[in-house]
């Protein structure tokens, strides 16, 4: 039972968190405004250009933060910017998918222990 409730655990720890890229809506100084520090972001400039990066703050009429591989620091200006997409946890995605996880690990493991007492083998030593 140990070695069950431990793996169930760690695959719940695992998922929690499920996030995907969701576009801010808005104008961009709207979507700026709802941005928290720390967060991973992605911007589409007018110009076609992507830029992943880690937000920091919004000054002077521009995002500010660190590029993912964390080589520099970046700088745009909000006028310069034609979409904003933000990593968010869908809590309701993640959570069923902690719920079904749990459910097929359970499942996986009482066919594994009842395989393992038709072998002969006593109940946690698999």
């Amino acid at each position: 039972m140990t070695i069950r409730y431990a793996t169930v655990l760690l695959i719940c720890l695992s998922v929690i968190g499920c996030s995907s890229m969701h576009p801010m809506s808005g104008t961009p100084a709207s979507a700026a405004e709802e941005l928290k520090a720390g967060e991973l972001i992605v911007i589409q400039e007018l110009s076609g250009t992507e830029t992943e990066m880690i937000f920091t703050q919004v000054s002077n009429g521009a995002i500010h933060g660190t590029l993912t591989d964390g080589s520099s620091a970046q700088t745009i200006a909000l006028a310069d910017i034609d979409q904003i997409e933000a990593r968010r946890t869908d809590g309701v995605r993640s959570a069923l998918f902690v719920v079904a996880t749990a459910i097929a690990v359970s499942a996986f493991l009482d066919a594994l222990e009842a395989a393992g007492a038709a072998a002969g083998l006593s109940p946690g030593t698999f």
